[in-house]
């Protein structure tokens, strides 16, 4: 299968919707710990306020289920747990360093699975997946 074949529907099928996406129609303040504060306080002005005429556009949130999905799935989960072993709390130069380095590590694996998806306008950056093994993980993880 080329990977420009694949979808979201592939990796996830039958579950997209319910366990990784929901709408702002199905999300209340009641769903904090499923998609957060902003994504549950976004789906309650949708549910409360269009009815009143107040014109707010539908949208989706991804769950902390998706993300959590993510991590583990390109191998980020243990990478990230390596490097806030090595973080020493007081010292705010490890923290900034090792919170630079979490973040990349997150936005290296979203745009090598952006390329694994088909995406038409990739942001991967060659350098960034060939200093990591997010081509492994993700896929002998099922991307």
């Amino acid at each position: 299968m080329s990977t420009s074949s694949l979808s979201v529907k592939k990796i996830y099928p039958q579950q997209v919707e319910s366990q990784y996406i929901r709408w702002f129609a199905q999300i209340s303040m009641d769903d904090v710990a499923i998609v957060g504060g902003k994504n549950a306080s976004l789906g309650e002005m949708y549910r409360e306020l269009s009815p009143r005429g107040i014109r707010i556009p539908n949208g989706f949130a991804t769950t902390a289920d998706a993300y959590r999905t993510f991590l583990t799935r390109t191998g980020l989960q243990e990478q990230i747990a390596s490097l806030l072993m090595k973080t020493t709390v007081a010292d705010v130069e490890s923290l900034h360093n090792h919170g630079v380095e979490i973040r990349n590590l997150i936005k290296c694996a979203y745009s090598l699975l952006m390329v694994i998806l088909g995406s038409k306008h990739p942001t991967i950056r060659g350098n960034c997946i060939r200093s990591r093994n997010f081509d492994r993980g993700i896929v002998s993880h099922g991307y």
